[in-house]
């Protein structure tokens, strides 16, 4: 099996590494782009019929138009283009961090994540401006790709809110331990696309949304800042996350404003010409990666795909039962979600997955035998583009007592990329996947 990662000889040392990044390997490859939508929908090419769940869109009767953002945007899109054919797609354009796929029909635009930038602004604009173009009506369909990542790289600022105030207030949530939910619901209340907006831009078009989601239990409105979902709560409720972590204060002056201006404003509650599926997820990942040790002879245990909040409680939580034994009975366990790390001041070098995996490097001292443990960014990126995560194990704890590196400080700075850089055989390399269904967990015990 062809592997996802570029640096696979450097990080496979030992049985129980090798064995982690197979797993892994099978879960990103559950997660192809192409796999997914292939799934989700058909085409007769005879009749001219497409499907996608329950909706039936004959091309003789109306045009398809692709719109959407996300860090698996361009590949989605290519794979989209392969299954319809280019030449039944009239025009489009989906937004992506780093391009890595070519298309032929749907343009393809990179802007900047996690903090949006110009270019994103301006993709945005195109976009939209879609409609008007073409003039896009109750006849045509829209597909849009949705995949995690998209409501930074979609910014489309509500009037009044600059670049650089969406840029100051990211910049802060992100630093404040604010979960992605928590992110993205201020999101929607300061754009004009998030929050089911985009979807009532092209009406009466049909919109039919196809999400990869990196959202803890799929919730809809919040995948993307839910673009094409209908929209429940309020400006009200983005104030109150913003005073809950304590920033209603500190932000930008217009934000501020804005959302005192529209606190009163009633919700999106309906959106009878848009529908959303989610066609994979990061259970789609773990129950290739649970078949795939399991193939290898290993009992393997799935211990859930919601784990948030600080990275260094959720290790030690899981931490503690291995070392009980609880889990004494499976070679390999498996997890998924999106923890949230709380920045200190002058924090260092890492990510959330290169600081989990250091977290249990420290937290498993005292686990005897050949073990490793692998934290992934499914999208191939850990805050940082050229690291997706990190693979542990003794001989990494080892190494760094050698090298008199003390962890513990490397954790308290959140400088785990520095302390794997030094140490050396750590810091796993993907580059881009093609997919993003938030973090993937492995333990070879």
């Amino acid at each position: 099996m062809q592997t996802h990662f570029r640096n696979y000889e450097e990080l496979a040392t030992t049985p129980s590494r090798k064995l982690a990044l197979l797993v892994a390997d099978a879960g990103l490859n559950a997660l192809a782009p192409e796999t997914l939508l292939r799934r989700a929908l058909s085409f007769d090419p005879q009749n001219r019929v497409l499907k996608i769940g329950n909706l039936s869109f004959a091309l003789d009767n109306g045009r398809i138009f692709v719109i959407g953002g996300g860090k698996a945007a361009d590949v989605m899109a290519a794979a989209l283009e392969n299954l319809l054919g280019a030449s039944n797609i009239i025009a489009g354009i989906v937004i992506c961090k780093t391009q890595s796929a070519r298309t032929q029909t749907i343009a393809v635009r990179e802007t900047s994540h996690p903090v949006p930038d110009s270019r994103g602004i301006s993709a945005m604009a195109e976009l939209m401006a879609l409609k008007e173009k073409h003039g896009i009506g109750k006849n045509d369909l829209v597909i849009c790709l949705l995949s995690g990542g998209a409501s930074a790289l979609m910014p489309a600022p509500a009037t009044g809110i600059s670049l650089e105030d969406k840029q100051a207030l990211t910049h802060s949530l992100l630093e404040c331990g604010a979960d992605i939910s928590e992110i993205n619901l201020v999101r929607k209340h300061l754009s004009r696309a998030k929050g089911g907006k985009l979807g009532a831009h092209f009406a009466p078009a049909t919109v039919a949304s196809l999400i990869v989601s990196d959202v803890i239990g799929n919730d809809l409105a919040s995948i993307g800042s839910g673009p094409t979902h209908p929209e429940k709560s309020k400006p009200q409720d983005a104030i109150d996350v913003l005073q809950r972590f304590g920033l209603w204060e500190k932000v930008p002056t217009a934000v501020h404003k804005h959302l005192e201006k529209s606190a009163g404003e009633s919700a999106l509650e309906s959106l009878p010409n848009c529908v959303n599926l989610v066609i994979g997820d990061s259970g789609t990942a773990l129950q290739a990666m649970k078949d795939a040790a399991t193939q290898q002879g290993k009992p393997t245990r799935i211990l859930g795909s919601a784990f948030k909040g600080n990275p260094e409680t959720v290790v030690r939580t899981i931490a503690h039962d291995i070392l009980e034994g609880v889990y004494r009975e499976y070679s390999v366990l498996l997890a998924a979600g999106e923890t949230t790390p709380v920045l200190p001041p002058n924090h260092g070098k890492g990510g959330r997955n290169q600081h989990f995996a250091a977290a249990t490097l420290e937290a498993l001292t005292d686990f005897p035998g050949d073990w490793a443990h692998l934290c992934l960014g499914s999208d191939g990126s850990d805050y940082l583009p050229e690291v997706a995560g990190a693979l542990v194990d003794r001989q990494t704890l080892e190494q760094g007592k050698r090298q008199g590196i003390d962890l513990r400080d490397h954790l308290n700075r959140f400088d785990a990329y520095s302390f794997f850089h030094e140490v050396g055989n750590s810091l796993a390399v993907t580059g881009p996947t093609g997919t993003n269904v938030g973090d993937l967990m492995v333990y070879a015990l």
